[in-house]
């Protein structure tokens, strides 16, 4: 049974791998289209692979320095910081 093959579970959403039931596990260690939560602790939850792109500009959490006064401010912060 372990030897039967499969495709991944993330097939749908664009994973591509297929191969036999015992790996599986050992490929959903690595997939990159895993959900993840935001590394800035927001609630998002996105796909690993998204997570390097999406972070830098669009997580509310993320955190940026005025380049004008030097402070440091969530994104949040930041749009109402003058």
């Amino acid at each position: 049974m372990l030897g039967l093959p499969i495709r991944c579970i993330h097939s749908e959403d664009g994973c591509c791998w297929s191969g036999p039931l015992r790996h599986l596990q050992r490929h959903l260690n690595t997939c990159s289209f895993n959900v993840v939560p935001c590394t800035n602790r927001c609630p998002a939850k996105l796909n690993g692979r998204d997570l390097p792109a999406l972070l830098p500009h669009n997580c509310p959490k993320r955190r940026l320095k005025c380049e004008f006064c030097g402070c440091d401010f969530s994104g949040e912060a930041f749009e109402s910081h003058e």
